[in-house]
């Protein structure tokens, strides 16, 4: 998972137009650097001990809802994001909690500007992307895997609420 979230910034700067591209750093597992910069992307594990002692500018958590060690994380972010340090928090709903740090994060946020909390928030559901549109929902149900979701005890309509929902209502609810 780490090399895919390196891959990101990797990808983005090789389709850059020619004239604006930079040299990369050496690339490994973890890390992705542009030393012209002075500048790099580190990818840490989910421990609540992740980023402690780093000083940057710009913190990423993909899957935050899922990250069991959020609110330490956040402690520990605290100072960075006090000194003007962005923290962008990237996820999708566990379905199976009903309350969480992330949600209570995202409940508080604003759409415009900064909320009491100091977070913007952003919805991208299920047709935000090109190509998503009734009938492409359509087809991610047919194509489910009935067998597999009976299995886990999950219907048809809470495996599409969770995996691509529509509102920013269906993406929040837990599973009923």
């Amino acid at each position: 998972q780490a090399a895919e979230f390196l891959a990101k910034p990797k990808f983005v700067l090789e389709h850059l137009p020619e004239s604006w591209r930079i040299p990369a750093g050496e690339d490994s597992k973890s890390r992705y650097s542009l030393p012209s910069l002075d500048s790099f992307t580190l990818a840490l594990p989910n421990t609540s001990a992740a980023g402690l002692g780093f000083d940057v500018s710009c913190v990423v958590m993909d899957e935050a809802d899922n990250h069991k060690n959020l609110a330490a994380n956040l402690m520990a972010l605290k100072p960075i994001i006090d000194r003007g340090g962005q923290l962008v928090l990237v996820s999708t709903i566990d379905p199976t909690q009903a309350v969480s740090v992330f949600r209570s994060i995202y409940g508080k946020a604003a759409f415009e500007g900064k909320a009491k909390n100091g977070f913007r928030k952003f919805f991208f559901g299920f047709g935000s992307v090109p190509g998503e549109d009734a009938k492409a929902y359509e087809d991610r149900r047919q194509g489910a895997d009935m067998a597999q979701l009976s299995a886990q005890g999950i219907s048809l309509d809470q495996y599409m609420t969770a995996n691509f929902p529509r509102t920013e209502k269906e993406a929040l609810e837990p599973l009923k």
